[in-house]
């Protein structure tokens, strides 16, 4: 008997309880955009100056429906339009800028929006964590279907790729050798447009994700970065497999040329989104939805302990890879 429930103990902890689940957000406490207040008590995105919040505001907007599109779930889910020269018919707005810096986990120092947000602190709450995995739904709108050419006659992505993901290591600042970043790439109505990997002071290798992401449907896009240590970090990248249950299409290791203390930092969706002086001339955005972000590998099940395994009640599950933690 003893060493029945000694392999179920054991089992339990390696096979059910992977990671932590710290954000899981679907847009769904909306209230309203009124100036520099918060539009939903559990918004996730902000920044630190009212110039950004003003940026955030023009370009994005939390929308019950687009164009006749609807959310993956639930009845919100959050819009962006990248088109500077007119009014975007979902947001009501005309953008400001293609820099909409939606940063996320940036803890309470983020100033904006003001009143009730989300302020989890990641680089507080990750300290010496070594996995990060940041999962959600992404839907292309508008003109992804051609390379468009920007108003001064330049390409708009000059084939580097537009900056999709940007996460910080080990400081707040937000340059290219503290950061990784992911670009996504519009290369002319291919069947199966690439995203990138950028590595600081070098260059972007792109991947080819096997599936056409820009065709106006929703798809699971997994973000997933192991510190391997001494500024080496482990990217996968995934896409149409919520589950991370198949092999990545991206798979590769970069070094940050200044890491910091090495720790994750803040994750920053669409900061300098272009990289290029240019706008698209027709409207083109992503609508995301089902943000979640994971210490170590999602699992959801079983989502939480049995009070018997959990020395009595008044607990409550943590998670980690080392067992059954208290709090």
């Amino acid at each position: 008997m003893r060493r029945l429930v000694i392999g179920f103990l054991l089992l339990f902890q390696t096979t059910a309880y992977c990671g932590t689940k710290v954000i899981d957000y679907g847009f769904e406490d909306f209230v309203a955009y009124s100036g520099t207040a918060s539009p939903a008590p559990n918004y996730i995105f902000g920044t630190w100056t009212a110039d950004k919040w003003t940026q955030q505001i023009t370009g994005t907007h939390i929308v019950s429906t687009c164009g006749g599109l609807s959310a993956h779930s639930g009845s919100y889910f959050f819009h962006t339009q990248y088109h500077t020269d007119s009014v975007d018919t979902c947001t009501g707005a005309q953008p400001t800028s293609i820099n909409h810096e939606l940063n996320m986990g940036a803890g309470p120092d983020v100033y904006y929006p003001t009143g009730a947000h989300n302020t989890y602190d990641i680089a507080t709450s990750m300290s010496g964590e070594t996995e990060l995995v940041f999962r959600f739904y992404m839907r292309t709108t508008g003109n992804w279907t051609s390379t468009q050419t920007g108003v001064d006659g330049v390409s708009m992505d000059l084939g580097t790729g537009l900056k999709f993901i940007r996460q910080a290591i080990g400081t707040t600042y937000f340059g290219d050798d503290t950061t990784i970043d992911i670009k996504a790439l519009n290369d002319d109505d291919s069947t199966d447009p690439q995203i990138g990997i950028y590595r600081p002071r070098s260059t972007v290798v792109f991947f080819h994700p096997g599936v056409n992401w820009q065709d106006g449907d929703w798809h699971p896009f997994c973000y997933r970065v192991n510190n391997v240590g001494g500024g080496e970090y482990r990217v996968r990248l995934y896409l149409d497999d919520w589950d991370l249950s198949s092999d990545p299409f991206a798979d590769y290791t970069i070094t940050i040329p200044t890491p910091g203390d090495g720790d994750f930092d803040a994750i920053s969706m669409n900061g300098n989104w272009s990289g290029t002086p240019c706008h698209p001339v027709d409207p083109m955005g992503i609508d995301f939805d089902s943000m979640e972000l994971w210490i170590g590998l999602p699992d959801e099940s079983p989502a939480t302990p049995p009070v018997s395994m959990m020395g009595g009640t008044g607990g409550t599950y943590v998670g980690g890879s080392g067992g059954l933690v208290m709090q």
